[in-house]
């Protein structure tokens, strides 16, 4: 449910109920955060749909940048609430779609997402606390991240019934971004981190049934999962304890992991760019290329070999 009853009338719950229902199980968990913050910022002056006007768009995205929000994370939300928009058009509670005109930042960012070095894994793996009641759960979460490339949102909602076999490999198959079907061998390391980390669970009472969350919340001990400033939260601990100092104009997140894989499958291990593509999910090998930190190096630039 996107609302809370104490906020929200009977009215809108089931409005933007209908909204989610229309969109992919994935997009849908990515635009609820989003409509619920948009809601929450708006306050009183939203008590039916037929009460958003273009003004209310306007002023979240100003509140949005004022808290200093990378600009791809801004156009995430402002295209949740847009859709909202053409959606309540097209149902006829409202005249015209009221996103229409609501300018937008542009899809870059002044930091981008930085990739680590294999001796900076190295580092982060070996600064985890195993006395650390979360430890195996960080292990698995960070292994899964480095090993498969899958991105924040695949991560955080994986199920236990995404784990399996096929002829002998162990496997994660999942849906990821677009609705597609994604599977996913595990490297050694990934299987053994894993066993470990659902070893714990049980020992810490959770029932592992098939529908429940592979990385539920340890505290409160709950079947949910993290939230996307929860796994953000878990990687800048984990960078900061393993002595990992943030570079000027590049920042680590989540999606720092997905960087880190690509890099290594294309520069470390020398795989097909196509295979890399595969494994990335994604429908471009330009969009693929894009990892390649070849083209980012300054250590072989022509630059210093200049001598006039």
């Amino acid at each position: 449910m996107v609302l809370d009853s104490a906020s929200s009338s009977d009215e809108l719950a089931k409005v933007f109920l209908g909204f989610l229902l229309n969109k992919s199980e994935l997009t849908a968990r990515e635009y609820a955060p989003a409509i619920r913050e948009f809601l929450a910022f708006n306050g009183k002056d939203i008590q039916k749909p037929q009460d958003i006007r273009r003004h209310h768009l306007i002023y979240f995205k100003k509140h949005l940048e004022d808290k200093g929000q990378a600009n791809k994370t801004i156009l995430k939300k402002l295209s949740a609430v847009s859709s909202l928009c053409k959606h309540l058009a097209e149902e006829g509670l409202v005249e015209v779609d009221l996103s229409y005109g609501v300018t937008r930042p542009r899809d870059q960012n002044k930091f981008e997402s930085a990739d680590f070095s294999d001796e900076e894994v190295k580092r982060i793996f070996a600064a985890l606390n195993p006395k650390r009641y979360n430890f195996e759960q960080y292990r698995a979460l960070l292994a899964v991240g480095f090993y498969t490339g899958l991105r924040s949102s695949e991560i955080r909602h994986l199920k236990i019934k995404d784990l399996g076999e096929v002829r002998g490999h162990r496997v994660l198959r999942t849906l990821i971004k677009g609705g597609k079907l994604h599977e996913l061998p595990l490297n050694q390391f990934v299987v053994f981190a894993l066993s470990e980390h659902m070893r714990k669970l049980k020992e810490l009472g959770f029932e592992l049934k098939d529908e429940d969350y592979l990385f539920p919340l340890l505290k409160p001990k709950a079947n949910r999962p993290y939230s996307r400033d929860g796994l953000r939260y878990i990687i800048k601990v984990c960078v900061k304890n393993a002595g990992i100092q943030e570079a000027s104009f590049r920042r680590y997140s989540p999606h720092s992991m997905r960087a880190t894989f690509a890099g290594h499958l294309l520069n470390i291990v020398g795989a097909p760019l196509e295979e890399v593509q595969r494994l990335m999910g994604h429908s471009s090998p330009v969009t693929t290329q894009k990892y390649d930190k070849r083209d980012k190096s300054h250590d072989k630039s022509p630059i210093y070999r200049i001598e006039f």
